[in-house]
């Protein structure tokens, strides 16, 4: 699910601070800037 369509049915995420951790999120895609994944298990 994309960010923009979750915030648009979750309101209270659509604040600085949680659009500023999803950013740092995205940027972890190689390890110049470390890697993370991220997975959804449920």
């Amino acid at each position: 699910m994309n960010w923009a369509i979750f915030v648009s049915s979750h309101l209270r995420y659509d604040i600085a601070y949680y659009h500023s951790e999803i950013a740092k999120m995205l940027k972890c895609v190689n390890s110049e800037n470390n890697f993370a994944i991220y997975q959804f298990v449920g």
